[in-house]
C-alpha cells in the first residue's frame, strides 16, 4: 500500500503585524490538528510578511519578534503533533539582506529543514539573498522538496 499524506494548506490576510500573522498560523495549526492534518503548510512570508510590499524597511523589533515566532510554531507543532511548513524572512551573520525561506517544523517540534529562496524575481533580489540549497525532507516515507 501506498503511503499517503493529508496536507493542510493555509492563506490568511498576511500583514505587517508579525505577532497577528502569529495568532492566524497557531489557530489554522490546531484547526488542521483537529481535523488529522499531518502537516499544514502556509505561505511564502506568511510570519515576517513580504519586503518591498508589504514594508520598506527590516528593523531589529520584527526580527527579534520574528525569531520568537519561530520559537512559538515549533512549540505549537509539538503541541499538536503535526508537521508546519512556513514562510518568512532570516538574517544570518552579518548579511544586508536577508533570505526568504521556508522553515520545514516536525510534529516534534523540531526544525528538519530551512529552504533559502533560491530563484530570486528580480524586484526580490533588491530585498532578499538567494539560498543554494533545496528543502529536502520526508514524512512517513514520502520524500518532499520545497
Amino acid at each position: 500500500m501506498k503511503n499517503t499524506l493529508k496536507v493542510a494548506s493555509s492563506q490568511f490576510p498576511v500583514s505587517t503585524d508579525i505577532n497577528a500573522n502569529l495568532k492566524f498560523i497557531k489557530k489554522q495549526i490546531k484547526i488542521a490538528a483537529e481535523n488529522e492534518a499531518e502537516i499544514i503548510h502556509f505561505s511564502e512570508c506568511s510570519l515576517s510578511a513580504y519586503a518591498g510590499i508589504d514594508f520598506a524597511e527590516y528593523t531589529s523589533d520584527a526580527n527579534q519578534n520574528i525569531q520568537k515566532g519561530i520559537a512559538a510554531i515549533c512549540e505549537f507543532a509539538q503541541l499538536f503533533n503535526i508537521w508546519v511548513i512556513f514562510g518568512t524572512h532570516v538574517f544570518e551573520g552579518n548579511m544586508k539582506k536577508p533570505f526568504n525561506c521556508l522553515f520545514v517544523i516536525n510534529s516534534q517540534g523540531e526544525i528538519v529543514t530551512r529552504y533559502d529562496k533560491r530563484l530570486l524575481a528580480g524586484f526580490d533580489l533588491d530585498w532578499y539573498s538567494a539560498g543554494t540549497k533545496p528543502g529536502l525532507f520526508e514524512i512517513k516515507g514520502i520524500k518532499c522538496v520545497c
